[in-house]
C-alpha cells in the first residue's frame, strides 16, 4: 500500500472512527472532562499510520481494517486512563460527578438520567481495568467484543462482516461479557447481569 492510498484509506474513515470515539467517551464520561473528541480521533489515525506504514503491516480486507482501527482505540482509551487517573494523573487530584453537566459556564448543573442498562464500569480504576481486560479475551470473543464495543456494530452486522451465524455472535457477545466480568478484580456486578441477558 502506498503512503496516498493508506492516507486515503485513514481518511475515508476518519468521520466513523470520529463517531464511535464519541460513543465510547459517552460510556467514559469522567474522560471527557480531560480530552476531546476530535484530539482521540487524531491519535488513533495516528497510531494506525504508525502501525500500518512503520511495522508494513498489510490490510487484507474491511473486517482486518475495522479490527485494527477497534484495538487501536482501546489502547489509546487505557493510554488515556493511565495518563489521567494514574497515580500521578490530573483526574485522581480532581472528583467530579461523571453524571453531571454543565448548562451553561457558570455553577448551573443538573443530572443526567443514569440508564436502567449496563453502561461500563463506575470507577476510574475499574474503567481502567475493564478496557486492559478486554485485550486478554481469546480471540474469538475479543473480535466480537470489539465490533459491538468499540465499534458500535450491531451483531447482525457482526455477523456478516465475521461470516458467521447471528446465533453465533449472541453466544460469543454473551460469552466475552461474562468472561470479561469474571477477570475483573474490581467486580462491577451489573456486568454480570448484563452478560445474563
Amino acid at each position: 500500500m502506498t503512503e496516498i492510498e493508506l492516507l486515503n484509506l485513514l481518511n475515508q474513515n476518519h468521520e466513523y472512527l470520529h463517531f464511535q470515539v464519541r460513543n465510547i467517551l459517552r460510556k467514559n464520561p469522567r474522560l471527557c472532562r480531560w480530552i476531546q473528541a476530535d484530539d482521540v480521533a487524531q491519535n488513533i489515525l495516528i497510531r494506525m499510520y504508525r502501525c500500518i506504514k512503520d511495522e508494513k503491516m498489510e490490510i487484507f480486507d474491511q473486517q482486518h481494517f475495522v479490527r485494527l482501527m477497534s484495538t487501536q482505540l482501546r489502547r489509546e482509551v487505557i493510554d488515556l486512563y493511565r495518563k489521567h487517573f494514574g497515580p500521578y494523573g490530573m483526574g485522581t487530584q480532581l472528583k467530579t460527578d461523571p453524571h453531571a453537566i454543565a448548562i451553561n459556564s457558570a455553577t448551573e448543573f443538573r443530572r443526567i438520567p443514569t440508564s436502567t442498562t449496563y453502561t461500563g464500569p463506575d470507577s476510574d480504576e475499574e474503567w481502567s481495568e475493564f478496557h486492559e481486560k478486554v485485550d486478554q479475551l481469546p480471540t474469538e470473543l475479543k473480535q466480537v467484543f470489539e465490533l459491538i464495543w468499540y465499534s458500535g456494530f450491531t451483531e447482525i452486522q457482526s455477523a456478516e462482516l465475521l461470516e458467521v451465524s447471528e446465533r453465533t455472535i449472541r453466544r460469543r457477545w454473551r460469552d466475552a461479557r461474562i468472561q470479561v466480568q469474571q477477570r475483573l478484580t474490581l467486580c462491577p456486578s451489573q456486568l454480570k447481569a448484563s452478560a445474563a441477558s
